[in-house]
Formats: structure tokens, C-alpha cells, sequence
């Protein structure tokens, strides 16, 4: 009976997994939009580095994520999805200043719009990925403490049969 147990806490694992993947995923799209498609990047002088940037950490962030998120599941179900909200754009962020640090981009350059610096841009792309790891950390703790309580009893069920 125990490897029932196990087999159990594993589906439920993997759906608390899956629902910050959503959450991740949906971070990941609306982040990549504003570095290919916002009228600031687009006309920046470094407009091919923003994209290369944005397409790579399409699929990299919420990959990481969903793994973080399948490590910290093993402690309780309720911070799985969370953490896999809050890492992606993380993941996004650290990806823009290593690329512009890589390329040796100085933060104080003008961009070529209306006076705004490279370092202007990151704290605009920073604020917003700041605020939907907000947004995802709330919706998505919340999806982790409702299957918690469910996760627990069915596990807990089948304990007691054996």
C-alpha cells in the first residue's frame, strides 16, 4: 500500500505543478510581448538584443520555474505553483541584465526615445515583472492551498487502509 501513497502524492504533485505552469506560462507570453512588440523596444537601438532576449526566455523561464516548482511541491503542495510564478519573471529579468552586461551595453545610453536610458527600460521591464510575480504568487498560492487540503485527506485515506 505504501507505493499507492506514493503513486498518489505524485498526481497531485504534478497538478499543482501543472497550475503554476499555467501561471508561468501566461508571465512568460506577456513579458516576451513587451520586449518584442512594445513601441520602446522595438525603436530601441538595441532592438535585435531585446528580441533575441525575449525569445530565449520564452521557453527557458517558465521551464525553470516548473522545475524549481517540482522541487519545492515535496514540501507541501500550497508553495509548488507559487514559486514556479515568481521565478519565471525573475528568470526573465536576470536574463536581460546578464545579456546587456554580456554585450558591455553601458545602462546610461540613450535608446533613441525621447531620452530614456537602458537603465530606464530595465526598471519599466523590471516593474512589470515584479508586478505579474505579484499577481501570479497570489492566484497561484491560493490554487496550491485550495489542493492542499484535498491532496492531504485523499492521501491520508489511503494510509489509513492499509
Amino acid at each position: 500500500m505504501k507505493l499507492d501513497v506514493i503513486g498518489l502524492n505524485t498526481k497531485w504533485r504534478v497538478l499543482a505543478v501543472a497550475v503554476g505552469a499555467v501561471g508561468a506560462a501566461g508571465e512568460a507570453y506577456l513579458l516576451w510581448h513587451t520586449l518584442v512588440n512594445w513601441l520602446a523596444y522595438k525603436i530601441s537601438n538595441e532592438a535585435a538584443l531585446f528580441q533575441i532576449i525575449a525569445y530565449k526566455s520564452l521557453f527557458a523561464a517558465p521551464l525553470i520555474g516548473v522545475a524549481v516548482s517540482w522541487l519545492f511541491t515535496r514540501a507541501s503542495l500550497k508553495w509548488g505553483p507559487a514559486v514556479s510564478t515568481v521565478v519565471c519573471p525573475a528568470v526573465f529579468v536576470l536574463f536581460y541584465v546578464v545579456a546587456f552586461s554580456w554585450v558591455g551595453i553601458d545602462w546610461t545610453t540613450l535608446t533613441g526615445l525621447d531620452g530614456m536610458t537602458h537603465g530606464d527600460l530595465l526598471a519599466s521591464f523590471a516593474w512589470l515583472a515584479a508586478r505579474l510575480a505579484a499577481a501570479g504568487f497570489a492566484i497561484s498560492f491560493l490554487c496550491g492551498w485550495l489542493l492542499d487540503g484535498p491532496a492531504l485527506i485523499s492521501i491520508n485515506k489511503v494510509s489509513q487502509q492499509e
